[in-house]
């Protein structure tokens, strides 16, 4: 796509010249760039969650009765 965006731009520019030339090419990249950064962003706070997810399975708690009183016993 980025590809794609510079022979736009480059395109157009020749075409209808610099003052007007360079819209398509920039929204082009500018699609992109507002694509990339949303993704990144949901597999930035995916990837937190994920964690947080996989340190609570590491948590491992055994009920246990000693002298008479009931206890949680992290192992």
């Amino acid at each position: 796509m980025l590809i794609a965006a510079i022979c736009s731009t480059i395109i157009g520019i020749l075409n209808d010249g610099a003052k007007t030339g360079w819209t398509e090419g920039v929204t082009i990249f500018l699609a992109v760039f507002l694509i990339v950064s949303i993704t990144a962003g949901n597999n930035w706070i995916k990837e937190r969650q994920f964690q947080k997810l996989k340190a609570k399975l590491n948590e491992k708690f055994v009920s246990v009765i000693r002298g008479g009183q009931h206890q949680d016993i992290d192992i």
